[in-house]
């Protein structure tokens, strides 16, 4: 049985947005330098318990030697956001009804009929539209997670969601 997928984002996610946020550490990585939490090291690697985590952010291949790094996140794949938006007609064809949303259709279409929550800064209303229809249409246990860009992550929030990947990953069967 595959574990539930659970697409993390890293700006405004594992590196709150905004000067000397609460809670987090400057880390100097020249331009790719950023606000991390080292106190959300443990809940994270709580998740991966339950999850199995996947990139979801522009940062792409950059995201492991830096973020991961902080993280304790080795091995995570990522999505090629990049390769996909090239022009919103080019998503509208790969994307049921269109929507424009730029991180959604590249999280679908690596998913499949997988379950998976996923946790960003940046979630449109068509965005949970299509996520309520993907788990009660489809049947495909679906979560979104938005938090605030200047707080990020927090620990009940990762607690929550190891509830709900635990709940699916008990109740969902082979996927």
């Amino acid at each position: 049985m595959n574990a539930p997928l659970l697409f993390l984002d890293v700006d405004g996610v594992l590196c709150p947005e905004g000067s000397a946020p609460q809670h987090a550490v400057w880390h100097e990585a020249g331009a790719d330098s950023v606000w991390w939490m080292p106190d959300m090291v443990k809940p994270l690697r709580r998740l991966r318990e339950t999850f199995e985590f996947v990139w979801s952010t522009w940062w792409e291949e950059r995201a492991a030697p830096v973020v991961g790094m902080l993280y304790d996140l080795p091995g995570m794949p990522y999505l090629l956001i990049s390769e996909q938006f090239k022009t919103e007609q080019d998503l509208e064809s790969d994307f049921p009804r269109g929507m424009f949303d730029w991180k959604v259709p590249a999280m679908a279409k690596y998913a499949g009929d997988r379950p998976f929550a996923w946790v960003d800064d940046q979630i449109s209303d068509e965005a949970k539209k299509w996520a309520h229809e993907r788990w009660f249409e489809q049947g495909i246990p679906t979560m979104f997670h938005r938090v605030d860009p200047r707080v990020g992550l927090r620990p009940d929030a990762a607690e929550l969601i190891e509830m709900w990947g635990d709940a699916v990953d008990r109740s969902s069967g082979p996927c």
